[in-house]
């Protein structure tokens, strides 16, 4: 289980990178791999929950982190807009951000990386309002 603000065990390390959805990891990031993105992108905009796609492919959200997936799939989203596809074909966007939120109830924090989720100190502002 990713523990002391989302680091990973060497044991951990070493599972997550004989995982077929992982191009690599350390013990605090992880690079998942373009397929699996690409798969699992293409699905979520079908319907399914991310963190279903992330549990089938072996990355329990216990290990990973909620916040992680959640911010995975909002950089995967807005990659794929940059490169111009529409993701409205299959989700209106409106409903697709609305969606996004709404499937993690956690804590927002910002940042655009598998960075591990740490807590905000305690002489930091909050978005949790």
């Amino acid at each position: 289980m990713a523990k002391q603000g989302g680091t990973f065990s060497a044991e951990e390390v070493r599972y997550l990178k004989r995982l077929p959805a992982v191009a690599n990891v350390t013990r605090s990031r992880i690079t998942y791999a373009e397929s699996f993105k690409r798969e699992s992108l293409k699905r979520y905009l079908a319907g399914e929950s991310p963190v279903k796609l992330f549990r089938e492919a072996g990355l329990d959200p216990a290990l990973i982190g909620y916040k992680r997936i959640e911010r995975s799939f909002s950089r995967w989203k807005e990659r794929a807009r940059q490169l111009g596809t529409r993701l409205d074909d299959e989700r209106e966007s409106a409903d697709m951000e609305r969606a996004s939120a709404a499937l993690f109830a956690v804590p927002d924090d910002s940042g655009e990386t598998d960075e591990p989720n740490r807590p905000t100190p305690p002489d930091e502002p909050t978005d949790r309002g």
